[in-house]
């Protein structure tokens, strides 16, 4: 399920989403430093697009885009889910009946993208300006970037209480099999204009920050 928000689906006094298909729910917000210029970083758009696929079986899922790349974003979702389908991990069946929904949250101002932030449970970013913005508010969230053998590096922060050590570990399941799923697709040509990895350069690397010893390298915000 894709559902389209945009600067007129505003924020309410209580930080909720005026929307029907949001309203109470609560989402885990994806903001890809890539979708800045999506060609040049394709492969980290189609794993984290393919993750995002994943969490939106146990949660809804805002995505923040500008509208101008919303069209690619269509396109690789739907390569992900051909992918998923040929890996028999999951049919385009399985994910309308049991997604919660990827909303492309287009265009949003800095104020809107604020209130994304601080109302979702959870942040999973490859942005260091909106990691550090989740860094000085202390929200619970985690960095992903590609580490130098091609597999992810993940950082949490603010993620001590019991609760997230669920979410962590569901997200964890969901990176290992898309890195897997990634792996294999390359390998077999299935994802075609991607440079092909072997199974061996692929993996996670887990650093967790201690929330005492987290330190903000500068004030931090969001820029337009």
């Amino acid at each position: 399920m894709l559902v389209e928000l945009n600067e007129s689906t505003r924020c309410d006094a209580q930080g909720e989403w005026v929307s029907a298909n949001l309203e109470g729910e609560p989402y885990v917000a994806l903001f890809l430093r890539e979708l800045k210029n999506v060609h040049s970083h394709e492969n980290l758009v189609w794993i984290s697009l393919a993750i995002a696929c994943s969490i939106s079986e146990k949660f809804c899922i805002v995505l923040h885009m500008s509208k101008s790349v919303s069209r690619l974003i269509d396109f690789i979702l739907d390569d992900v889910l051909r992918v998923f389908e040929l890996s028999e991990h999951k049919t385009l069946k399985d994910f309308v009946s049991n997604s919660k929904g990827i909303l492309y949250a287009k265009d949003l101002d800095i104020e809107d993208q604020t209130c994304v932030l601080e109302h979702a449970v959870f942040v999973l970013t490859t942005d260091k300006q909106v990691e550090r913005v989740m860094r000085k508010k202390k929200l619970p969230h985690a960095f992903m970037s590609r580490s130098y053998r091609n597999g992810l590096d993940i950082r949490w922060r603010y993620c001590d209480r019991r609760y997230y050590e669920r979410l962590k570990s569901d997200l964890l399941e969901c990176v290992e099999k898309c890195l897997q799923i990634e792996c294999s697709a390359n390998s077999s040509g299935e994802i075609g204009s991607r440079r092909r990895r072997r199974a061996t350069d692929q993996g996670i690397w887990i650093e967790t920050r201690p929330t005492s010893a987290n330190v903000l390298e500068s004030d931090g915000g969001l820029v337009a």
